[in-house]
């Protein structure tokens, strides 16, 4: 067929020289939905194990002030300004505390190789 008339449109996820990409979406296959779930698990235990040496270590040195700070930012979802009005710290105090378990979980998922090393899609930022 002549090129000019109708030229042909490349399709998102495949690759052109003609063999078969992964398509994007629903129509994936269900080897790779597989692989990704197991990575996101793998993903998820490597954070857990991660947060409970850190919570473990804590508790041992009686960090309650760290450990209330850390529940408050991340299990409640509460922002800098209300954990430092409700612990009495400074919000430096409670940025230096949410700083220091980010560096930690973005240390061992670059050393675990995950996947999201920069934990984007965990959504654990620096908001």
């Amino acid at each position: 067929r002549r090129e000019g008339r109708r030229p042909t449109v490349p399709l998102p996820g495949i690759a052109q020289s003609g063999s078969a990409g992964e398509i994007p979406g629903d129509a994936r296959t269900a080897s790779s939905i597989l692989r990704s779930r197991e990575g996101h698990r793998r993903d998820e235990q490597v954070l857990r194990e991660c947060l409970a040496r850190l919570v473990r270590q804590w508790l041992e040195r009686k960090e309650f002030e760290r450990l209330k700070c850390i529940e408050l930012l991340f299990v409640r979802g509460w922002a800098n300004q209300a954990v430092a009005r409700r612990l009495g710290l400074s919000e430096q105090a409670v940025a230096n505390h949410k700083h220091f378990v980010l560096s930690k979980l973005k240390e061992a998922a670059r050393r675990a190789r995950l996947r999201d090393p920069d934990l984007t899609a965990w959504g654990l930022t620096n908001r």
